[in-house]
């Protein structure tokens, strides 16, 4: 069993609960800034939210840490810190740099912060183990995974292992499997999930906001669908899958602001050529995605513009084309790119029922991009104006 496999498997439904039990969190401390009339860096705002949710649901957290995590500042600093850039440089290396860059990468990363972030994570797991021998004397079974902790460590008992939603409900097969994951590789995978879900989800978040504050007619349409769509105070699953048009924002956003482009470079395993230039065995290839995004050949004329109209037909030619890779393609896709929509479509869908996105005086136009491993803005400050 391929451990982040179960990302695909464990229903969205099941976490849905916990992603807008964040959302109404951060709703919260929205309306302290808007009381005192404070414009709010959406930036930080979604990623207190986003570590938020990745913590209740892949880190043991048991509530609600928002704007009093310790780890936020270990895990932004993976993002900020000068190894970051070693991962842009190391895209563009010949192949007999590569290794050493990779050696000098793991160095630094080892005494830094993700050696802080393997840390917690290797407590965290430890105490949900912990917990489980205490419950087995005391006679209690384990029940039905209620994180992700839970599902790696049934993966490690190495009885069960886990197929498709089934009518959305959590499902155990009766197939058995001789692959068992050890305790290192939980940890493992966890960090991953951390490292990965946390700064590219609040990124497209803030971007989504930036381009709908400067572009009051698309907020408007797009409030206009979330008024008729999610008009109970708790928003449903089926709820969020209706919301089509925000689908098509969503897109038209990592369109033009890509974030962790680097993850689409790859290594040739065999001799191939690419138009024509010859590629052989072992060279690393990479992707400008910035410039295959905004190609005119592929998106038409208007391809630099934010119009998420152009979705509203169907993806498949973009995907065809590929023309559109801001989750990779292929086999090696981004495994949470499902569980980043609904994080985006939740958060968005209860902010735009109560307030409008506008610039204020510090918003910066055009945004000032910074960041190595994801291209990150520098702020992104906005007035919520409360809608009447």
């Amino acid at each position: 069993m391929t451990p982040l496999f179960i990302l695909f498997v464990w229903p969205m439904r099941k976490i849905k609960t916990t992603v807008e039990d964040c959302a109404l969190e951060l709703m919260r401390h929205i309306e302290e800034q808007t009381a005192e009339g404070q414009q709010i860096d959406m930036l930080a705002f979604y990623q207190e939210f986003t570590l938020d949710v990745i913590g209740r649901i892949a880190m043991g957290q048991t509530d609600s840490q928002m704007f009093k995590n310790p780890i936020l500042p270990i895990v932004k600093k993976l993002f900020e810190g000068a190894y970051s850039k070693l991962l842009l440089i190391g895209g563009v290396l010949p192949p007999f740099l590569v290794e050493i860059v990779r050696q000098i990468l793991m160095k630094k990363m080892k005494m830094g912060s993700f050696r802080k972030i393997n840390e917690i994570t290797i407590e965290a797991v430890n105490r949900r183990i912990k917990q489980r021998e205490e419950d087995e004397k005391r006679g209690i079974e384990v029940g039905e995974p209620q994180d992700f902790i839970d599902l790696f460590l049934d993966a490690k008992a190495g009885d069960v292992e886990y197929f498709g939603e089934d009518n959305g409900d959590f499902s155990k097969s009766t197939s058995y499997t001789n692959r068992q994951l050890t305790v290192e590789e939980i940890v493992g995978q966890c960090t991953v999930f951390l490292i990965a879900g946390f700064d590219t989800t609040a990124l497209s978040l803030s971007y989504s906001t930036f381009l709908l504050a400067t572009h009051p007619e698309i907020q408007k349409k797009l409030q206009e669908e979330v008024d008729r769509e999610c008009p109970d105070p708790e928003i449903s699953f089926d709820q969020l899958s209706k919301l089509k048009y925000m689908e098509c924002v969503m897109k038209e956003t990592l369109r033009l602001y890509p974030l962790g482009t680097f993850a689409n470079s790859r290594k040739c395993m065999r001799a191939t050529i690419l138009g024509d230039i010859e590629v052989e065995p072992g060279t690393m290839i990479q992707v400008d995605t910035w410039t295959l995004h905004t190609d005119p050949r592929v998106w038409g004329d208007d391809a630099k513009e934010f119009r998420p109209e152009r979705w509203e037909s169907g993806d498949e030619h973009f995907f065809q084309k590929g023309g559109y890779i801001p989750f990779g393609l292929g086999p090696r896709q981004c495994i949470g790119m499902r569980l980043a929509y609904m994080e985006e479509k939740m958060l968005l869908a209860h902010i735009l029922r109560r307030y409008s996105f506008e610039i204020g005086e510090k918003t910066e136009i055009p945004l000032r991009l910074v960041g190595a491993a994801t291209t990150q803005p520098n702020s992104v400050w906005m007035k919520l104006k409360a809608r009447n």
